[in-house]
């Protein structure tokens, strides 16, 4: 929760615009677990 309702909105107010939070939240996890060992 603390993420989504505190974080994400401090993000948004510094400037940082939503595709890059986007790959944050979406593509950076995926691509790390998307990988096989």
């Amino acid at each position: 929760g603390y993420i989504l309702k505190h974080f994400i909105p401090r993000l948004k107010r510094h400037g940082v615009e939503q595709p890059a939070i986007d790959r944050m939240l979406v593509a950076n996890p995926k691509a790390v677990f998307s990988r096989r060992s």
